[in-house]
C-alpha cells in the first residue's frame, strides 16, 4: 500500500493547488511536487461527504523509477482522501494502475486533451463501492444554451381541433359523442347538413407480414351517441361547398375503448384485496436529466406525490430500442446471440418466449400494447415479421397506422393531426380504457411513444402538458390510487453534437424512470416503499424492471416471483452495494460506473486502436458483400480516448470516439492487451458493438433496414 503525508492549507478548497510530500513504497521513498489538476467533494446521494477526490499529475526526478511494482509510472493518478477540520492529511491511499506500454515505452496520459471541457460535476447519482456515476447538473446554463435553446416546433394553434369524442357509458359502453361548443366556435356551419359516416380500422390476417399492414371496413352512417361495438373508427363528412365551391370534407380517427373478455379468470390471493392496473407509460430517447429539462409540469405533478420514487442509476443494457425494451418485456437478453433476436429470423414472435402480458393475462388481466412510429416497432423493424395472432386485450396497430399515412398528417406539420400531435390521442385511449375498465377489471399497458422525441433532443417538451394531463386525469378520477406507474425510457438521445460530449455519452446510457405504486399498497407493506427508495440510488436495470413487475402480477400472494435469473424485484429486494455492470448484465458498451482517464489521442495507443476499429467496421462492410455499395473508411480524426475505472479498479478497457472519411463520427470499448506477438506488442479486442452516433439515414438508403445500415456511406 502506497501513503502520501501531505498538507491541504484548505480543507475544503476546490481550486486546483501545488501539493508536496513524500512518495513511499516498499522499496524507497521519493520527494516529488505536484500539481492538483482538479478537486472534487464527493457526494452520496445527497449528502456531502469527508471524501475528497484529487487528481495529480507528478513532477519529479524520480519520475521514471519503478513504483508500485509496475515497470514506469504513469503521469497521472487520481485517489480518494478524507480531510479533518485542520486540513492535514497524514495518509492518502492511492489506487495503483497497470501500466500500459506500446513497445516497451511508457503510453502517456494527458488529462487536459479531453474534448469535452464543459463536464462539470461535484456530486454523484451513484456512489457504491464498485459504481459511481456522477450526477451534473440538469439546468447548466453553459449546456443549456449551447444544446438546449432552441424551442421545438409545436402543432399550429389556428388547427381546428376535433369534434367528436368517446363518451363512457355507465353501462360499460364507449359511444360516439359530438362536442357541440367545438362544432360552434371552429367550425361556425349547422352540423345537420353535415353527411357523415364511420368505417372500422381493423387488423387483416391475409397478409404475410400482418403487423405492417391495416384495413378499412365497409361505410356506415355516423349516428351520434350510438355506442357501436367498434373499437377504432374513421369518420368521414361531407360538407356542402358554399360560393359556388365543391364539397368540403372533414375528417377524424376515435378510437372507442371496450370492455372485452378475458381469457382466464381473477386469481384469487390470501388476503381478499383487489389487483391494482399496472401501467408502463414511455418516451423513447429521453435522458433522466433531460425528462428534468423537458417534463418540468409533469414531473412537478408526479414529485408532488409523496410515494414516487426517481431511479437514478437506471442503467439501458442496449444500443437502441430492441434490445432495452424486449428484455423489459421478457427477461431475457436480445443481442447478442443466443439472445432472443438470433431466434426469431423468418418467424414470427408468437410463442417465441414468454412477455409479461401472458403472465398478466393468466392471473385474468386484460392487455394492452401499441407503439408509435410503428414502421420501426419492437417486433418489425427492420425485416422482422411481428405477430401472427394480437397478443394482448388491446391492440391499437391498425389505428396508428391509419393515422401515420393519413391526410390530416400529410398536410400542414407532419407530425400533428389537428392542433395536436398524435400522442395526446394514444394517452386518452390509455386512460378510457382504464376508465371504462373500472376497479374489478384490471389492466397490464405498455403505452410507449417516440415520434416527439426521437430524433429532437428537445422534443419531450412537446408532449410534456399531455403527460401532465393524462396522470391529473387518473388522479382526478381515482384511477392512480389503483395504478402502479413505471413512467420510464428505453435510453438517452444517440446522436448529434450534445452525444459526443463527455456529459451526452451519460446521459445516452441513463434514460428516466420514476416508479409510483398505490399508497393502499405501501400501507399494507411499507418494507417495499423503504425497498425501491433504496434501489433508486444502486444500479438498475431493465431486468429488475422485469422482475418487479412479475412481482405486481401476483402482489398479494405469497409465492409471488422476487427474483429472476437475470434480475432483482425492487421491491422486495436491496440491490447489493457492490453490483457491478457485469453483474447486472450491462455490457462495458454502455456502463455508467465507470469513471474515466482521458488519454493522448495524437500517441500510438490511440492511433493503434483507431485502425483496429477502422478495420473492424470495413470488414462488416465487406463480410455483408457491400463494398460496390458503401464506401471505404479512413480516420479524419481521434476525437476522445479515455480509460475506464470501476470504482477504484482500473481496467484495461479503453473507449475511443473518432470522425471518419466519409463523414461519420464512432464510439466503441475495447480490451487493450499487451501481446509480444502484435506489431508494437498490442493487441486490440472489442467488448462491444461499434457504436455510430452522427445521423446517418440519409446516406445509407442503399442499405435501408440492413443489420449493418449504421456503417455504410452509400457510394451513390
Amino acid at each position: 500500500m502506497d501513503f502520501i503525508p501531505m498538507v491541504i492549507t484548505d480543507p475544503n478548497i476546490m481550486e486546483p493547488n501545488a501539493i508536496s510530500g513524500q512518495l513511499r513504497t516498499r522499496n524507497f521513498t521519493s520527494t516529488f511536487t505536484t500539481t492538483v489538476s482538479s478537486v472534487k467533494r464527493l457526494q452520496e446521494a445527497d449528502t456531502t461527504t469527508s471524501q475528497i477526490s484529487v487528481r495529480l499529475a507528478l513532477s519529479s526526478a524520480e519520475a521514471g523509477t519503478d513504483i508500485a511494482g509496475g515497470n514506469s509510472i504513469l503521469p497521472h493518478t487520481e485517489f480518494s482522501i478524507s480531510n479533518n477540520t485542520t486540513g492535514e492529511i497524514t495518509a492518502v491511499e492511492i489506487t495503483a494502475q497497470t501500466a500500459i506500454t506500446i513497445d516497451d515505452a511508457p503510453v502517456p496520459t494527458n488529462i487536459y486533451n479531453s474534448s469535452d471541457a464543459d463536464a462539470v460535476y461535484n456530486k454523484y447519482a451513484i456512489y457504491t463501492a464498485r459504481c459511481r456515476i456522477p450526477d451534473y447538473d440538469y439546468n447548466e446554463q453553459t449546456i443549456m444554451k449551447k444544446y438546449f435553446s432552441n424551442t421545438p416546433k409545436m402543432c399550429p394553434a389556428d388547427a381546428k381541433p376535433f369534434v367528436f369524442y368517446p363518451k363512457i357509458d355507465l353501462k360499460g359502453f364507449s359511444c360516439i359523442a359530438f362536442d357541440q361548443n367545438t362544432f360552434d366556435k371552429y367550425y361556425k356551419a349547422n352540423f345537420s347538413k353535415w353527411n357523415c359516416t364511420y368505417k372500422e380500422t381493423f387488423r387483416n390476417p391475409k397478409y404475410q407480414v400482418i403487423d405492417k399492414h391495416y384495413d378499412f371496413g365497409k361505410r356506415l352512417p355516423l349516428v351520434v351517441d350510438s355506442c357501436p361495438r367498434k373499437e377504432f373508427l374513421w369518420i368521414e363528412c361531407d360538407l356542402p361547398g358554399t360560393g359556388g365551391k365543391e364539397k368540403d370534407k372533414y375528417e377524424q380517427p376515435l378510437m372507442l375503448p371496450l370492455v372485452k373478455p378475458v381469457m382466464y379468470p381473477l386469481r384469487p390471493n390470501n388476503f381478499g384485496k383487489k389487483p391494482v392496473h399496472v401501467l408502463i407509460v414511455g418516451l423513447d430517447s429521453v435522458s433522466r436529466l433531460n425528462a428534468h429539462r423537458q417534463f418540468p409540469k409533469t414531473l412537478k405533478f408526479l414529485q408532488a406525490k409523496k410515494n414516487i420514487v426517481e431511479l437514478y442509476g437506471y442503467n439501458k443494457i442496449g444500443l437502441n430500442s430492441a434490445p432495452n425494451q424486449i428484455p423489459l418485456l421478457t427477461g431475457i437478453q436480445y443481442y447478442p446471440a443466443p439472445g432472443l433476436r438470433s431466434r426469431i429470423d423468418n418467424t414470427y414472435f408468437d410463442n417465441v418466449t414468454r412477455f409479461l402480458w401472458n403472465d398478466y393475462e393468466e392471473r385474468g388481466y386484460r392487455t394492452m400494447f401499441y407503439e408509435e412510429q410503428w414502421h420501426y416497432g419492437l417486433f418489425v423493424y427492420p425485416s422482422l415479421k411481428g405477430f401472427k395472432q394480437v397478443p394482448t386485450t388491446y391492440w391499437s396497430r391498425p389505428m396508428m397506422q391509419a393515422v401515420d399515412k393519413s391526410t390530416l398528417k400529410a398536410s400542414g406539420y407532419s407530425w400533428c393531426i389537428g392542433p395536436d400531435f398524435p400522442a395526446k390521442h394514444y394517452l386518452d385511449y390509455t386512460y378510457n380504457t382504464m376508465k371504462i375498465l373500472g376497479e374489478d377489471r384490471p389492466l397490464f399497458s405498455y403505452s410507449w411513444l417516440s415520434e416527439t422525441a426521437h430524433d429532437d433532443i428537445n422534443g419531450g417538451h412537446r408532449i410534456d402538458k399531455y403527460f401532465e394531463d393524462f396522470f391529473a386525469k387518473m388522479d382526478r378520477d381515482g384511477i392512480l390510487n389503483r395504478t402502479a406507474v413505471f413512467f420510464i425510457s428505453d435510453h438517452g438521445f444517440r446522436f448529434g453534437s450534445f452525444r459526443t460530449t463527455t456529459q451526452g455519452r451519460y446521459e445516452d446510457t441513463l434514460p428516466y424512470g420514476f416508479i409510483l405504486l398505490p399508497e393502499s399498497y405501501y400501507n399494507e407493506n411499507p418494507k417495499a416503499l423503504a425497498n425501491i427508495k433504496a434501489n433508486s440510488r444502486r444500479l438498475v436495470t431493465v431486468y429488475d424492471l422485469h422482475a418487479t413487475l412479475l412481482e405486481l402480477a401476483d402482489m398479494w400472494s405469497e409465492g409471488r416471483v422476487t427474483r429472476t435469473a437475470n434480475g432483482y424485484s425492487l421491491i422486495s429486494n436491496v440491490i447489493p452495494d457492490d453490483r457491478t455492470c457485469e453483474h447486472a448484465n450491462i455490457g462495458f458498451q454502455y456502463c455508467s460506473c465507470f469513471e474515466s482517464q482521458p488519454y493522448d489521442r495524437k500517441g500510438r495507443l490511440a492511433t493503434s486502436f483507431a485502425q483496429f476499429v477502422l478495420d473492424s467496421i470495413n470488414h462488416i462492410v465487406e463480410k455483408n458483400n457491400a463494398t460496390l455499395k458503401c464506401h471505404e473508411w479512413t480516420l479524419r480524426d481521434i476525437d476522445d480516448l479515455t480509460r475506464l475505472s470501476e470504482g477504484e479498479l482500473w481496467t484495461d478497457i479503453f473507449k475511443i470516439s473518432l470522425s471518419t472519411k466519409p463523414s461519420a463520427q464512432f464510439e466503441v470499448a475495447g480490451k487493450f492487451i499487451q501481446n509480444a506477438n502484435k506489431i508494437g506488442g498490442v493487441e486490440w479486442k472489442l467488448v462491444a458493438d461499434i457504436d455510430r452516433i452522427d445521423w446517418f439515414s440519409s446516406h445509407a438508403k442503399c442499405v435501408k433496414g440492413s443489420s449493418y445500415e449504421r456503417y455504410c456511406y452509400c457510394r451513390e
